[in-house]
């Protein structure tokens, strides 16, 4: 297994991860990003995004996601028990993959201008101040919910179901199903049945058919919102113009592997947790 080319993302401003990364760089080498084999994320969640961004704008090879034991990361399919580069070898003989479809979303700002943001986990449109934000979005073009009030709105994919999604009381979807789960946060009295509940809205079983499309009329009354997704965030273009309409789908022929993780918990607890709010 020595003959793999593996590197290693990292934060260099975190002291735990950095020492953690380089016992595995000191012993493993360090392949250039566009020749690795594998994307080894040492630190948190940040990191396995960062890592994955890296896989799909590199050779999109598979990324395996570790975590330094004096962590407390809780992140979806990080792997605490690769602890030595030997651990980090061995996960890697034969790995049982799981292929995730990345969110793209499509902004435009009120100039005009446009820019376009990847993300594995999920997209979030909150409002950017303390009044609520005006909006309506629109599936495939028709229609959904016509007008609606409140601090925003979160489109997740199956990993990112059990973070943001999951404290709005969103529905969990295994890392693996490819559907779209879009859920409200904060939506006002009148309009919250229609969007925030314990099931959620889970797109079709064709995401790549499914595109959502928010559109803010508040911005017309400074009423500006804020995107936030894996890496960054996005309120403003260079020239201070607001958000105006933001298009979110999925990616398919742009999929990334990311290395299942040994399961710790029983089987038992882990279905426990994925039907809390199913039903």
């Amino acid at each position: 297994m020595s003959h793999l080319k593996i590197h290693t993302v990292f934060s260099p401003d975190r002291p735990k991860d950095k020492n953690y990364a380089s016992a595995f760089i000191d012993e493993l080498g360090q392949a250039p990003a566009d020749e690795a084999d594998y994307y080894f994320a040492a630190g948190g969640d940040g990191t396995k995004y960062w890592s994955l961004k890296l896989s799909l704008d590199n050779t999109r090879n598979p990324v395996i996601a570790g975590t330094p034991s004096i962590s407390n990361s809780k992140g979806h399919n990080n792997d605490h028990g690769i602890h030595t580069p030997k651990d980090l070898l061995e996960r890697l003989q034969n790995p049982e993959l799981i292929t995730l479809t990345p969110l793209e979303a499509k902004i435009t700002f009120s100039n005009g201008n446009t820019t376009v943001i990847h993300s594995f986990n999920d997209i979030s449109v909150l409002r950017s101040d303390r009044q609520a934000g005006l909006f309506n979005i629109k599936k495939n073009g028709e229609m959904l919910y016509p007008r609606l009030m409140g601090c925003g709105a979160i489109i997740s994919t199956g990993m990112g179901s059990t973070g943001l999604n999951d404290s709005h009381n969103g529905r969990i979807i295994p890392i693996d199903d490819n559907r779209l789960i879009l859920n409200g946060i904060g939506i006002c009295k009148d309009y919250r049945r229609k969007i925030s509940n314990p099931k959620g809205f889970v797109s079709s079983k064709n995401p790549q058919d499914t595109i959502f499309e928010f559109n803010f009329s508040s911005v017309k009354i400074g009423r500006n919102v804020k995107l936030s997704y894996d890496t960054g965030s996005v309120d403003y273009d260079d020239d201070g113009s607001p958000i105006a309409s933001i298009e979110i789908k999925s990616l398919p022929d742009k999929t990334v592997d990311i290395v299942k993780k040994i399961e710790t918990e029983s089987i038992l607890r882990r279905a426990i947790k994925m039907l809390d709010f199913h039903y």
